[in-house]
């Protein structure tokens, strides 16, 4: 008897559901790492505001936390939305689990970086 297994579609189906919820799981490992460093950039952030403020002043900790909270949130779920659907597109061109998730985020940092510079530029 032959030890040699052709494969049915269902295992050809299954292997790539498996290597695409790797390439996300890879996706949302970089993920974590953006919002650890942020988290580490608000602790090292000075908590005392400014001398002789007349107005409404914020420490440099605030300022990073209110940012946070007003761009942020809209782009961390922009980038979530657009990762999975690159990860999926790089994962059917056959890319590793590893290199379709990091070329996944590191797409979406680029494309967030570029939408939030041009935000600035028109708001000037």
């Amino acid at each position: 008897m032959s030890s040699y297994r052709t494969t049915s579609p269902q295992d050809l189906g299954s292997a790539e559901a498996r290597r695409s919820s790797r390439s996300f799981l890879v996706f949302l490992a970089w993920i974590g790492a953006e919002l650890a460093a942020y988290a580490a950039l608000i602790l090292v952030a000075s908590d005392t505001a400014p001398r002789n403020c007349g107005g409404l002043c914020f420490s440099p900790r605030g300022t990073l936390i209110l940012l946070g909270m007003m761009f942020g949130l809209f782009v961390l779920v922009g980038q979530l939305i657009i990762g999975l659907l690159l990860t999926t597109a790089f994962t059917r061109r056959r890319m590793t689990s590893l290199a379709a998730g990091s070329a996944a985020f590191f797409t979406t940092l680029v494309l967030s970086a570029l939408v939030i510079t041009g935000l600035a530029i028109t708001q000037r």
